[in-house]
């Protein structure tokens, strides 16, 4: 699917797209407030560190997926993946459990099908389009988002009295579609 070389690819991400400015805001604030921020991608993620950079932002951490090989033979690998889970590239849920392990309390942002288990696992949500659908259906506590000023302004301003509490230790197993459920036939 992909014919381009990286290097033709990348080229063609940063003349076409840009980091969201009220993104930009949120990492500067995080950054002063001494939260720590990172971007949790499902996607091809070879060009999201040069998106970051390009927007000044080369010191936010990316774990996501990653294209190796020439031209003709890319090879899609999945350095954040789940050892059992086969449904996601990179998990999200492991990203929120090893961010709780090094600070506490975990906000997770997400808009899509990929972002399901990272909000299942996290602290604080903020969603929109198919993750609030689908936190809707799973009963999951969210807050609705437009930009990243409302996330910011929410995170800012909140009552840690009423933040709720930590989600209590790791899973047994993870909740996604395992190879053990694969080669059962479920």
């Amino acid at each position: 699917m992909l014919r381009g070389t990286p290097n033709e690819m990348l080229a063609f991400v940063l003349d076409r797209f840009a980091i969201d400015p009220t993104f930009v805001d949120l990492s500067a604030w995080a950054q002063d407030a001494g939260l720590d921020l990172a971007v949790v991608s499902d996607g091809f993620g070879f060009y999201i560190a040069p998106m970051l950079a390009a927007a000044g932002l080369s010191h936010v951490p990316v774990l996501g997926n990653s294209l190796s090989g020439p031209r003709g033979e890319l090879r899609l690998e999945h350095p954040f993946a789940h050892p059992e889970c086969i449904g996601c590239g990179t998990c999200k849920m492991r990203a929120v459990l090893d961010a709780r392990l090094r600070r506490g309390g975990v906000a997770f942002v997400g808009e899509g099908q990929s972002d399901r288990f990272g909000a299942l696992f996290a602290d604080l949500v903020f969603a929109k389009d198919r993750l609030a659908d689908l936190c809707e259906a799973a009963g999951i506590d969210y807050s609705q988002w437009r930009d990243f000023h409302q996330v910011r302004d929410a995170v800012a301003t909140r009552d840690p009295a009423v933040t709720p509490p930590l989600v209590a230790g790791l899973p047994a197993r993870c909740p996604g579609w395992t190879i053990a459920d694969h080669e059962e036939g479920t």
